[in-house]
């Protein structure tokens, strides 16, 4: 009954076409097989292609918009508004400035969602390399240390939360969801960008599933193209 029911799913939902537009050719070609690869477990579809968690931003007239539509007790945009009345903020920032905080992050809890961290997260990284198609956001408190941070790949008509952590101390603060939402926010001030995606709803835990319900991700069914 539980596939019958995702088949259904599955068969119900919305179809999009995607064109990547990435500067660098290279990850453009890496970022396009990744999506479009067999699925490590399902090997009849493409790796990202279905319940990608897509938040439209055509679907709002702007960032009001969209944060009205978000909004509520217990919210994505109430503990958005949690995180800066306890002083939080956000900024594009230079990796290389919080080489040691991001390795706090990433070593402040041994498993997420239900998964023990990749070796990857283990290391101190020494340097990182600056991508001109990624955009880096941090969530800083007064002091300037960084809790929470995404690497968002801007490809054209889609910005991709590539990567997503948040210190496990402060969570509960709302750091991800004010990052989130600020993010948004900057994507309607830039007025480049269709979506923001978010990985896919399949395969995602319960509590990561809620997270992008509540910030207005909804799956979909996405066929891509690589531009160029």
């Amino acid at each position: 009954m539980v596939r019958l029911s995702l088949l259904r799913e599955v068969v119900r939902l919305p179809r999009l076409q995607i064109t990547l537009h990435v500067l660098d050719r290279e990850l453009g070609r890496r970022v396009y097989r990744h999506h479009t690869r067999r699925h490590p477990r399902y090997r009849l579809i493409g790796n990202k292609t279905l319940g990608v968690g897509l938040i439209q931003l055509a679907e709002f007239e702007g960032v009001e918009e969209y944060l009205g539509s978000i909004n509520g007790k217990n919210s994505a945009a109430y503990y958005a508004r949690k995180a800066l009345r306890r002083g939080y903020r956000i900024s594009i920032i230079d990796r290389n400035e919080y080489v040691d905080d991001i390795f706090q992050i990433n070593t402040s809890i041994e498993a997420r969602q239900g998964q023990k961290m990749a070796s990857a997260y283990q290391e101190r990284q020494s340097e990182y390399p600056v991508q001109e198609d990624y955009r880096y956001f941090g969530v800083l408190d007064e002091t300037g240390r960084l809790h929470a941070y995404c690497w968002l790949l801007v490809a054209g008509e889609v910005a991709t939360a590539d990567t997503l952590l948040g210190h496990a101390e402060t969570l509960n603060d709302g750091t991800m969801y004010l990052l989130m939402t600020r993010i948004v926010e900057w994507l309607y001030e830039q007025g480049t960008t269709d979506y923001l995606m978010y990985d896919t709803f399949y395969g995602a835990s319960d509590g990561l599933v809620m997270f992008k319900r509540k910030l207005g991700f909804r799956p979909y069914r996405v066929s891509w193209r690589l531009a160029g």
